[in-house]
């Protein structure tokens, strides 16, 4: 059980990876839904590369079995998709993964 799990009061909606059809258009394919979180919008913009600058829209805290997502993956929570920007696993003190801190742009 995570030291965060009491935190995991919010819900995102789908979860989503990103493939490519026949045609060569994308299309999200639901890997996750109703997955408890704790959500918290933001605004802030970080540096990538010197080219790169990405604008931040939210932070969002996972229990451990949410470790395999990578950045692929796009959230959708009230009808808006944000993707996938970084993953940090989170360990505790048996080393094992506590939580999936995940930023969204």
């Amino acid at each position: 059980m995570s030291l965060l799990s009491a935190f995991f009061n919010q819900k995102i909606g789908t979860i989503c990876t990103i493939s490519r059809n026949e045609y060569g258009d994308k299309v999200l394919s639901a890997i996750y839904t109703n997955v408890p979180c704790r959500w918290q919008e933001s605004n802030r913009t970080v540096m990538r590369s010197e080219s790169e600058i990405k604008r931040i829209r939210a932070d969002v805290w996972l229990n451990d079995s949410y470790s395999s997502i990578t950045e692929n993956y796009i959230f959708i929570k009230d009808g808006k998709q944000y993707k996938v920007y970084s993953v940090e696993l989170r360990y505790n003190l048996d080393g094992n993964i506590d939580h999936v801190r995940v930023e969204l742009e």
